[in-house]
């Protein structure tokens, strides 16, 4: 599985089926340099992972580097990490080789950056885009959502689609999923999920905003508002670190 997946594969995983295990994320979030590092850092740092990870045959995981683009005061990152595998066994099996193997690994990322947050998610993909992901530059969006009372994920997933198809009449295909959280979320953390539309760049979003401002809000809060509140958009852009095989 990965960002923009080929074949039923998707950005984040594919849920097409009741029976089929959703994939699985891991966020490194709040991540910050450690002194004069930086980028070239890290990129350094990825390459030597990439390379560890060939060797020892992991080939179900994705890899990006997210870097605030539109933020405030209280967004204070360098960056995030955020990994998907296609499901909780791969996510085991390859993060068991790690922990045995990968302690070099571990130790070169530690040199460089300092990560507050290490979330586990599960998916529910609403909207799978064609094509690969892109290699850098490309735009990932995040909210966090609250459920209202009486009301649960699913309800969401099912009036989504009618927001996703105006979306698509007028020119937008962006990748939309909901994460999940499964471990890691704070305890005074009040939102439900996390809501994702990843884009191949920063035009893809520009069109996405124009159809917002131009009708798409209100055709999404008719969808949704019955059923949940969001926060304040995040954007990033995007960086692929690496490409699980297909």
């Amino acid at each position: 599985v990965v960002l923009w997946g080929t074949c039923a594969c998707a950005w984040l995983g594919s849920v097409a089926a009741q029976e089929q295990a959703p994939a699985t994320i891991e966020i490194f979030a709040d991540c910050h340099y450690i002194g004069n590092k930086g980028i070239n850092d890290l990129h350094a740092a990825a390459a030597k992972f990439n390379a560890w990870a060939d060797r020892h045959n992991i080939k179900d995981y994705s890899a990006y580097i997210l870097t605030p683009y539109a933020y405030s005061d209280d967004i204070t990152a360098d960056f995030l990490w955020l990994g998907t595998w296609p499901n909780g066994v791969a996510m085991g099996g390859e993060t068991k080789t790690y922990l045995a193997e990968g302690a070099q690994i571990r130790a070169n990322f530690l040199a460089i950056a300092k990560c507050r947050s290490h979330g586990l998610f599960v998916t529910g993909v609403v909207n799978t885009p064609q094509g690969p992901p892109p290699e850098k530059n490309g735009v990932i969006v995040f909210q966090n959502g609250t459920l209202k009372e009486g009301h649960i994920a699913s309800e969401v997933l099912a009036n989504v689609p009618p927001y996703v198809d105006y979306l698509k009449k007028h020119g937008n295909d962006p990748f939309m999923a909901l994460l999940f959280p499964i471990a890691g979320k704070g305890s005074k953390d009040t939102w439900s999920f996390k809501a994702v539309a990843g884009f191949t760049d920063m035009q893809g979003y520009g069109r996405y905003v124009d159809t917002q401002t131009t009708g798409g809000v209100q055709v999404a809060t008719d969808a949704l508002s019955r059923l949940m509140t969001f926060d304040n958009p995040r954007v990033y852009t995007l960086e692929r670190v690496r490409l699980a095989a297909q």
